[in-house]
Parts: structure tokens; sequence; C-alpha cells
């Protein structure tokens, strides 16, 4: 009689005639549009050093500050260094270190969030208990206490941002957890006897798909920005990201060389906006239409 109860459950909280939500996704601007444009800014930086065969790093003082030109698309730095060329280099290591940092980032949030919520009790105090602890400390302060303390590397610094940033993310996935365990199929499904894991990866986990988006959207583009806000300090782990050119190049601007800031500023909020903006449409999109669904 339960499994009858739990199988119905399902039933009334995945309607027959509802559209895959997934279909959302196809018709939204906003998803396609970054989409394409972080698709055109890995293509850029990742296969256009392959194309563009042009030295970033020679140093030539007899074509410093030079204009843009047919030569020089985006002119030349003070080290009269090609400005297209180390463009293109600077966006792998932004790109880069925001992908592994959303993937740390979300495995340990998720973890924190699903078993906190599930669990409850002891679980959820003690896991909550060291999120407010790691949250109760600026993130930015202790990434560069991290990195004062065990050099400026990329590694130190994805690790840096992962262990600091992990939870904001398992604050929100384990208050979606608390909401989707009080459904009807999810009490039916544990009433039958099934395994907490299978809850979890049947039940709670395909619902928080649109939390998962949002939030590993934002995670990305803060990743990338406190790159930004340690490279402005002088902590940066590169001389070719675009927050390194933007911050040795500024000066240079009051002169009116705008091609040395301008350029990798553009490129440097269009990688962070695309992003949001394909969180925020997938969200739009997956989000349920009235009520969470249940596996079947």
């Amino acid at each position: 009689m339960y499994r009858s109860v739990a199988r119905s459950s399902e039933v009334i909280a995945v309607s027959p005639n509802e559209r895959p939500r997934t279909s959302g996704i196809a018709r939204s601007r906003g998803f396609w549009s970054g989409t394409i444009v972080l698709f055109a800014l890995c293509v850029f930086s990742f296969i256009g050093p392959s194309v563009y065969l042009q030295d970033a790093t020679t140093i030539n003082v007899n074509q410093q500050l030079l204009p843009p030109s047919w030569k020089f698309p985006l002119g030349t730095n003070v080290l009269g260094q090609n400005e297209l060329a180390r463009l293109m280099l600077g966006g792998q290591l932004p790109i880069a270190a925001g992908i592994v940092t959303t993937l740390i980032v979300m495995f340990i949030g998720i973890a924190t969030g699903v078993l906190a919520g599930v669990r409850g009790g002891v679980w959820d105090n003690v896991l909550m208990w060291i999120t407010d602890g790691v949250m109760s400390i600026p993130q930015v302060v202790l990434v560069l206490f991290i990195e004062v303390t065990h050099g400026s590397t990329p590694v130190v610094l994805v690790l840096a941002v992962s262990l600091t940033a992990w939870p904001a993310a398992a604050r929100v996935v384990r208050s979606q957890v608390l909401l989707i365990r009080q459904m009807e199929y999810v009490q039916a499904a544990r009433a039958v006897g099934n395994p907490e894991t299978r809850l979890i990866m049947r039940h709670i986990i395909p619902n928080l798909t649109d939390t998962i988006l949002a939030v590993g959207a934002s995670q990305f583009a803060n990743s990338v920005l406190v790159l930004a806000i340690a490279t402005f300090v002088g902590l940066g782990v590169g001389s070719f990201d675009w927050a390194s050119m933007m911050a040795s190049d500024f000066r240079d601007v009051v002169s009116g060389q705008w091609w040395l800031v301008v350029p990798p500023g553009v490129l440097f909020s269009a990688l962070i906006l695309s992003v949001y903006s394909i969180g925020e449409s997938a969200r739009q999109a997956l989000r349920p239409s009235g009520r969470l669904t249940g596996g079947r």
C-alpha cells in the first residue's frame, strides 16, 4: 500500500502534460547570448594564440605605446609588447581559475548543504556552526592572508578562494533541501523504506538544478573578482591576465593610451556578465511552475 502511495505522489508531482523544463532553456535569449559570449571568450583565449602567431613577451623599446594600427590592432604597451597577443593570453588564467574554483566550491557546498539538510539534528548544527565560522571572516581578507603566508601561485589562489567561498553555496543548498524534504513524494518515498542515498539522488538533487546553476554562476564571477582584487593589491598570480593588464597599465590611461585598459576591461566585464546571464536564465527556465518535481 505504501509503495502505491509513493508512486501516486510522484505522478501527482509531475504532470504528464507538463513540457520538460529544459525546453525553456532553448527559448531563453539570455542563456544563449551568455553561452555564445562565453564560448567566444574561450576560443579567443585558448585558440587565439595558436592562430594569431605574435609574441606577447618580446620587449621592443622602438615600438612603445603605439596606438592601434593594421600591424598592431590593439596597439602596444610601454614595453613595446603586442597588446592583442597579451590580451589573448590574459583570458586563460581567469577562465581556468574560475572553472576549477567553481567546481571545488560547488562540490563542498552541495555535499555540506545536502548532508546538513537531510540529516538534521547534530549534523545540521555542527556543519552550520563550521559554515558560520568561515563566513564570519571577510573572504577577501582571508584570501589575501592565505596568499601572503603561502605564496602567490595559481594553486594557492584557487584553494584560498575555494576554501572561503563554499559556505555561501552550502547555506543556499541547505535551505532548499529543508524545503524539498518536506514534500509529499519525499515523505512517501521515505515511508516505503527507500535508503537515504536514493532519496538524495532521485528526489533531492534533481530539484536543486536551478539552485546549483545560479549559485555556480555567482561563484564563478566571485572567484574572478577576487582574483582581480588580489592583482590590484599586488598579489596577482600572473603577468598576462586581464586584471594585471588593467592594474599595470592604468596609470597610462591618464596620458591618453586608452587601448591599454579598455580592451581588457571590456573582456573582463563580458566574462562576468555572460556567466551571470547563463546562470540566471537557466535558473528561470528550470524553475518548477507550481510544485517541486519528484523522481520517477
